[in-house]
């Protein structure tokens, strides 16, 4: 994901003007947050089009959503995933994905990186059948809408008012299958937790969490005070989903703070902080076990896992 963000800034001039302000406002925590890759190596050299309507969400939020749709786009008998808002959300306009150029590597690997992280996702919170699950920066994230495992759950999905109020206007004729709760806020400077609780979320009842994308952008400081606040929100038996960029992908943009060496850096960070690791899945292994290694290099450091939070005793 991290040459995703390289190749997206290319591109990252088509925001509107209210839009760069917006990430200038939120320079440091709010930037990575956001997903907004201000600072990469490449100088933006061309400008593509992005359509008024959604102007307030990132052209790495945009560029995941396409994937997901041309992946969609496949006969059903060879997808991985189904969604059928994912264009809906990105436009047309996205779907030639064309920055994947300057990435060198292909837009079959892009479009099965997206689906093979996504199904996985998707398969975790089945086995899991979340009682809640809790969604942060959830971008343009569609699980609460096509997911079944999750009609009628409480569902929260937490990232900045512009987000949320662009996808909420883009799905206004779309009715979510779970009960989908939005909490608007940015995860570095707002009190996100307060809102959360107003909007219903239950601390004292298990509950399920999913941090996709996200854990790369943020510094260990800001990491340590992200899983506080998680943990201190989940009850014994609750789950984390999370997934993290590998130590190789170091030098691809300045964005990127948080890196793993190997599985065991993930499984220690989760561990300090009350979580017990039910599987870490390199993203090559993870294709491997949908058919999709054909694209994916052998050893991608990319990583997906799930935890489960440790009893008081544990």
């Amino acid at each position: 994901q991290a040459i995703l963000a390289q190749a997206i800034v290319a591109q990252a001039t088509t925001l509107s003007k209210a839009v760069w302000a917006h990430a200038y406002r939120l320079s440091s925590v709010g930037c990575r947050f956001l997903g907004v890759q201000a600072m990469a190596s490449a100088v933006p050299s061309e400008v593509a089009h992005h359509d008024a309507s959604r102007s307030g969400v990132s052209s790495t939020a945009l560029a995941v959503s396409a994937l997901r749709a041309l992946e969609s786009r496949k006969p059903a008998s060879r997808q991985l995933i189904d969604d059928p808002f994912a264009e809906l959300l990105c436009g047309e306009d996205q779907l030639d994905i064309s920055w994947t150029v300057k990435t060198g590597l292909s837009k079959d690997f892009w479009i099965d990186l997206m689906a093979v992280r996504t199904r996985w996702i998707d398969d975790a919170l089945e086995a899991c059948a979340p009682k809640q699950l809790v969604v942060l920066g959830s971008g343009l994230d569609t699980r609460a809408y096509r997911l079944k495992a999750l009609r009628g759950m409480p569902v929260y999905e937490v990232d900045f008012p512009e987000v949320v109020d662009t996808k909420r206007s883009l799905l206004r004729a779309h009715k979510p299958l779970a009960e989908l709760q939005t909490v608007s806020a940015n995860l570095g400077a707002d009190d996100w937790v307060t809102r959360l609780t107003d909007a219903g979320f239950k601390s004292d009842e298990a509950s399920t969490w999913l941090l996709e994308g996200l854990t790369g952008y943020l510094t260990q400081q800001e990491l340590d005070t992200l899983f506080e606040h998680i943990s201190g929100l989940s009850v014994p038996g609750s789950r984390m989903i999370a997934t993290f960029v590998g130590m190789e992908q170091h030098q691809l943009t300045s964005m990127h703070c948080y890196f793993i060496d190997k599985e065991a850096d993930a499984e220690a960070l989760l561990r300090r902080h009350g979580w017990s690791v039910g599987e870490i899945s390199r993203l090559d292994a993870a294709a491997d076990r949908f058919g999709r290694t054909g694209c994916i290099p052998k050893d991608h450091p990319y990583y997906l896992s799930w935890a489960c939070r440790c009893s008081t005793d544990d």
